[in-house]
């Protein structure tokens, strides 16, 4: 065979093989290596195949929100309905909801989100909730979302005689869960809030 087609025969098995597997062959009677632009092919290929890596910074932002208006389901006259509620949240991953995030795949969807709200409970007492939750989008029109946010933490604030108005209080510290409806247009939000099963509270918000 002549030598100018033996080269070429090489090229053409050559190229074929470093698309297939991502590497380079010989090619007798030329530089040992196969030609830049079938190169670049084969890193073209293996690139696509590629996913970026997962950062703990993407989406990272915070919300501040306070109440509106609260409602208990069954009133008494000793309920307060002014929650002088304020909270702050760090939406993003975080240390608390990477380990469920990679044991429940369908978490993947859903936002992660840290957060800490001081109010006036029921009974007009100083209370804090520390928590962490996900949020998922569950509609959308254009940049107006809503969405479902869950949270769960611990509460601490009720005492006294209202200590056990709420389960597992017996330390002055109460493990919480609190779901939530959102909608959120740009950097506002609505919440609607549904503790246990003594009443709902609307509290809004600005995300920065």
């Amino acid at each position: 065979m002549r030598p100018d087609l033996a080269m070429l025969w090489c090229l053409r098995v050559s190229v074929p093989l470093s698309l297939l597997f991502g590497a380079s062959f010989p090619v007798l009677g030329a530089d040992s290596s196969v030609p830049n632009h079938a190169r670049g092919l084969a890193t073209s290929h293996v690139d696509a195949n590629q996913q970026p890596a997962r950062t703990s910074d993407e989406g990272h932002r915070y919300n501040i929100s306070t109440s509106l208006w609260t409602t208990h389901f069954n009133p008494q006259p000793e309920h307060n309905n002014t929650q002088r509620f304020f909270g702050l949240e760090r939406y993003g991953d975080n240390f608390v909801t990477v380990p469920l995030q990679e044991r429940f795949i369908a978490l993947d969807k859903s936002q992660p989100l840290l957060g800490l709200a001081h109010f006036s409970n029921s009974y007009a007492q100083s209370t804090w909730y520390a928590y962490a939750g996900f949020s998922r989008t569950l509609w959308q029109q254009g940049e107006l979302q809503a969405g479902l946010k869950v949270t769960a933490g611990f509460i601490h604030g009720y005492r006294n005689e209202f200590q056990y108005k709420i389960p597992f209080n017996s330390y002055g510290t109460s493990p919480a869960a609190v779901p939530s409806l959102t909608l959120r247009y740009r950097q506002f939000n609505g919440e609607a809030i549904l503790f246990g099963i003594s009443g709902l509270m609307l509290n809004i918000g600005y995300s920065f």
